[in-house]
């Protein structure tokens, strides 16, 4: 499945498909919507240009009940999926366990994290002119290694002139 999260009426559709005769905990297209833009926002906000965002997968799993809850209780849980700048798609629906939680609620503050990122470490040093060289093979290490001698050497030359 891979719906756009602009198009409303399509993932109403395929909410209320798996969500047939469903009372509670479950989402509607418009928290799939608002999941989406707040994700955008805070991935705006720390900095990571949209070129980036490739990959970036949101779970939006907004139900929690409390720990002495005896009953077992289902909630609606989407996956969505950045392709590329701003397009989000919505790329799974399933119904699964609500997660026990001291005190839960109906209802968390924040119903979405994000949690699988192409690799976001690489991706923020790019975007500073960094190289992450930690996971190289030790041969790579070692020839950067020389080549920092190297230039430290002369840097050390410039600065030994008087």
């Amino acid at each position: 499945m891979k719906i756009r999260v602009g198009d409303t009426e399509k993932i109403q559709a395929a909410l209320d498909k798996v969500q047939a005769k469903c009372q509670s905990r479950t989402l509607d297209a418009s928290e799939v919507e608002t999941a989406a833009q707040r994700a955008s926002a805070l991935l705006t906000q720390i900095g990571i240009p949209k070129r980036l965002w490739r990959g970036f997968k949101i779970l939006v799993d907004p139900y929690r009940v409390p720990n002495a809850y005896r009953y077992s209780a289902e909630s609606t849980q989407v996956s969505i999926t950045c392709t590329s700048g701003t397009n989000f798609f919505m790329t799974a629906i399933r119904r699964k366990r609500c997660p026990n939680v001291s005190y839960g609620s109906s209802t968390m503050g924040d119903t979405y994290e994000i949690v699988e990122t192409p690799d976001l470490l690489t991706s923020l040093l790019a975007n500073h002119h960094i190289t992450a060289i930690a996971d190289r093979a030790p041969d790579a290490l070692r020839a950067e290694r020389e080549r920092l001698a190297a230039r430290i050497a002369q840097i050390d030359l410039v600065l030994d002139q008087p």
